[in-house]
């Protein structure tokens, strides 16, 4: 027995609606795929920003995609955290989890014409006192399509790059500045560290080789040490000669 016309209809109907969901999901996903690559080229730039430190070397990129993410952020930030944990380790993991946290909290409660992103940059620094620096971009799109949400409601992006700063050119001040904000009490092995790191960014490793030694005057003369030879023959005083002995015979008066 064959289907009726109504049925046939009605599969091809949603057929027809599969299809236009795919597509529009597929859409989204190359989107999605051009954002994470724009801000990767975005945050490379040397034009990014002038009052950023900039980076210096690329250590570890992350790019994650997901679609149908609930409202609850915590099973995505766990899982995000814990595939970040099998390639970074130590105090940079710990900066990362939070930054991971609180951007998907403020990215699934604040949509806007179906959209939500947050960018995010911080510095981090370790008992090595390397400086690390952190990028990140979050980005969700939420349907609104019945149709489309059948699918999915949702999809997220996110980006992750961390990157060695680039200390030359930084001030004290600087190094200060980011070690008071990195902990809550000074650290002055940390800041140590780092500010010897920004000298031998300038060229400068030890303090000898960059004392400025000033050299005596070629013309001095060094043969008197206690009483030294001035080089200026005006201000030298004037020398007594001792009498000459003359060459002629000296008259002697006899009295009688």
């Amino acid at each position: 027995m064959g289907s009726t016309l109504s049925s046939v209809m009605n599969a091809a109907d949603a057929d027809k609606q599969e299809k236009e969901a795919n597509d529009a999901l597929n859409a989204l996903m190359q989107i999605a795929t051009s954002r994470q690559e724009l801000f990767y080229d975005h945050i490379r730039s040397p034009n990014f920003d002038a009052g950023l430190v900039q980076m210096s070397k690329v250590i570890y990129k992350y790019q994650y995609i997901q679609c149908a993410v609930d409202s609850n952020p915590a099973g995505i930030s766990n899982a995000i955290n814990s595939t970040l944990k099998d390639f970074v380790s130590g105090d940079v993991v710990a900066g990362i989890t939070n930054i991971v946290t609180s951007s998907m909290n403020f990215l699934l409660g604040n949509y806007s014409a179906n959209q939500s992103s947050t960018t995010m940059y911080t510095l981090s620094t370790g008992e090595l006192g390397g400086l690390v620096r952190i990028d990140t971009d979050f980005y969700s799109y939420e349907y609104t399509s019945e149709t489309l949400k059948n699918i999915t409601k949702n999809i997220l992006v996110c980006s992750i790059v961390i990157s060695s700063a680039e200390v030359k050119g930084l001030k004290l001040n600087d190094i200060n500045a980011i070690v008071q904000s990195l902990y809550s009490s000074s650290d002055i092995k940390i800041r140590d560290q780092l500010w010897a790191a920004v000298q031998e960014s300038e060229g400068i490793h030890n303090p000898v080789q960059a004392a400025k030694i000033t050299l005596p005057a070629s013309n001095a003369n060094f043969v008197d040490l206690k009483n030294p030879e001035p080089t200026d023959p005006a201000a030298a005083p004037a020398r007594v000669q001792p009498p000459s002995a003359s060459t002629h015979p000296t008259k002697i008066n006899k009295s009688v």
